[in-house]
């Protein structure tokens, strides 16, 4: 019986195995470009399935596909136009591609806002236009490049709103330091600090960035590609470059968008065994009444139960409105916007606000002279709660309420905290909302103007000064009626900090077609950073009358004040030159000397060059046949 079966089986799959084979046909073909040259490594590929193969040294490919007219064959390659073409009955295939001027010719923003053909670069640049960088509903602008550059890694340190995000480009190279890249907006270095802290949610300073005001932004991986920024760009430079105005029929814009989240998921939860521990003992187990595990008796029948962690969590909800206007003329151009985020956490209480004006204007002073400024002035403020491992954290303190016990029951008839067990040591997470709040807010101004000059025919001169200025102020509350070890009379702990980046940045350039193959550009600049950071931490042990969370209701006897100014100012000379042969083979020499106030008087200078070149093979192919 069991061998009849296994004949029927082997008949089946061959039966089935001949109507897939029977399905199916080869097809084959030739693929060159437009000089009827052979085209290696082209990518054939059936539309809107997994079938594909690529094309020989000869150019030749042949494939299985299902055996259907409307399949449509795809052909790509670097350097070519894509071709898509209907397979019909046709089993055979000539394909000529055209070369992808466009592509070939893409120009990208680099170090100092300088435009350069990205063929023409010896080092690795990605872009990213506007319109990918908003997808998603991003409010950060470093989460909106997750998935969308190569070689690079963004982490989110959590989902709580104002949490920040870590970007990595070809990961780290340091156990201790900054692994962060430089930021630059329109040609000006930006601060993008995230307050240590393992006690509360804290963002990354690029996150005040309105994404909606991004023309696009460029990645420069590496220190090679960012060495004209020096070494604070030795992990590679994200150039930001913002929107400006257009001449021509002015446009009023508006977009908003609406979500709602909700927690994916919350850990299951016993729901037998009551508050208490089991002990054993010589006379058999007992159970310890007095504790924070459940793992007590049995509940008795229609004794209510609680999922703590389930019902602590509510719907957040998000809101993102941008108001823009962009208009001007052959002598003016000017961009006003207004954006506002507001997000809500999934626990009551935690939240992120973020309001941003931008004004961004040029005027065209002459045929050769052209003028500019930006302002970028942003508010922002967390409410957050304590999370992960801290003491007093929402999730560890959720973990440690038995079943049986009404979480939400957590004031005495005399409003103090009301404690499930006599030795608690950590407080309700829901008495912690209401008397324990932690605030940050930040009022941030990035303005920017520029001077850009003409001259002799093949010269440029062109002037930047920018500031980032940013106040920011923290505060941390333990509130009176406490559980937590010493905090019973409650605690403070803020912040004020004041910081301030200046940049000066000038720049000579010179670009020449020295004969019809021959090209060369170069340029010198200065750069000029001064930085100052002042912050001053002040905590206090006790409050003089409960609920007024302020450092002038504590004794100065317990109050604790520093003070930490930092000062840092860099002096840097660059330059520049490149070779471009044909167009199809270029050379790029770069070099750098900084000195810095940080170091050692006599040891203040370092120079640190780089070297790059870059070819273009299907040119270079050309021009020898």
């Amino acid at each position: 019986m069991k061998k009849e079966l296994r004949k029927l089986i082997l008949f089946l799959l061959c039966l089935l195995s001949f109507q897939v084979w029977a399905q199916e046909r080869v097809i084959s073909g030739t693929v060159v470009d437009e000089d009827q040259m052979p085209l290696p490594g082209v990518n054939v590929a059936v539309q809107n399935s997994t079938i594909g193969t690529v094309t020989d040294f000869d150019g030749n490919f042949s494939l299985s596909i299902p055996d259907d007219d409307d399949n449509i064959l795809v052909f790509s390659s670097i350097g070519f136009a894509t071709q898509e073409v209907m397979v019909g009955d046709k089993t055979t295939f000539n394909i000529i591609m055209d070369t992808d001027t466009e592509s070939l010719n893409e120009v990208v923003v680099t170090a100092f806002g300088i435009e350069r053909q990205q063929k023409a670069l010896g080092y690795a640049v990605q872009e990213v236009e506007s319109e990918e960088l908003l997808e998603g509903n991003r409010t950060n602008v470093v989460s909106g490049l997750q998935g969308k550059v190569s070689g690079v890694t963004i982490a989110n340190s959590g989902g709580a709103p104002g949490s920040s995000t870590a970007i990595l480009i070809r990961g780290g190279t340091s156990i201790t330091g900054d692994n962060q890249p430089l930021f630059v907006v329109d040609g000006i270095p930006i601060d993008n600090s995230t307050n240590s802290s393992l006690e509360v949610a804290n963002i990354n300073r690029a996150a005040d960035i309105n994404p909606e005001d991004i023309e696009s932004i460029s990645v420069l991986k590496g220190p090679a590609a960012a060495a004209l920024y020096g070494i604070q760009a030795a992990e590679g430079a994200v150039i930001i470059t913002t929107k400006k105005g257009k001449a021509g029929v002015s446009t009023i814009s508006y977009s908003g968008t609406f979500s709602v989240d909700n927690v994916l998921g919350t850990p299951d939860v016993q729901q037998v065994y009551g508050q208490g521990t089991q002990i054993l003992s010589t006379e058999g187990f007992e159970y310890e009444p007095e504790s924070s595990f459940s793992w007590g008796p049995e509940v008795a029948a229609g004794t209510p139960t609680y999922d703590h962690i389930d019902d602590f969590y509510d719907t957040a909800i998000t809101q993102n409105h941008n108001v823009s206007y962009s208009g001007g003329s052959e002598i003016g151009t000017m961009y006003l916007s207004i954006g506002d985020v507001s997000q809500e956490g999934v626990i009551e209480g935690t939240s992120y606000d973020k309001t941003s004006f931008k004004i961004n204007s040029s005027s065209q002073l002459g045929d050769d002279l052209t003028v500019g400024a930006s302002a970028n002035y942003i508010v922002s403020e967390i409410g957050s709660t304590k999370q992960g491992n801290a003491t007093g954290s929402s999730y560890s303190s959720l973990l440690a309420y038995p079943i049986n016990v009404d979480i939400q029951d957590y004031y005495n008839e005399d409003g103090s905290q009301n404690m499930f067990y006599q030795d608690q040591t950590f407080d309700n997470p829901y008495w912690s909302l209401d008397n324990s709040p932690n605030n940050n807010k930040v009022n941030r101004l990035i303005g920017i103007v520029n001077v850009n000059y003409n001259f002799l025919e093949d010269f440029n001169i062109s002037y930047k000064l920018g500031t980032d200025y940013f106040r920011e102020f923290s505060k941390r509350i333990t509130g009176t009626g406490s559980l937590i070890e010493n905090r019973q009379d409650g605690y403070i702990s803020q912040f004020e900090r004041e910081n301030r980046r200046t940049t000066s940045n000038l720049i000579i350039s010179y670009s020449k077609e020295i004969t019809e193959d021959f090209q060369i550009d170069a340029l010198i600049g200065n750069m000029v950073e001064d930085l100052k950071v002042q912050t001053t931490y002040t905590t206090g042990d006790g409050f003089l009358a409960p609920g007024i969370y302020s450092i002038g209701n504590v004794s100065q006897e317990a109050q604790s004040i520093s003070e930490i100014i930092r000062r840092r100012r860099a002096v840097g000379v660059f330059g520049e030159l490149k070779f471009g042969w044909r167009d199809a083979l270029f050379l790029n020499f770069t070099g750098r000397n900084d000195w810095s106030s940080t170091l050692p008087e006599d040891k203040r200078s370092f120079f640190y060059p780089s070297i790059g070149s870059s070819a273009v093979l299907s040119e270079l192919l050309y021009d020898i046949r």
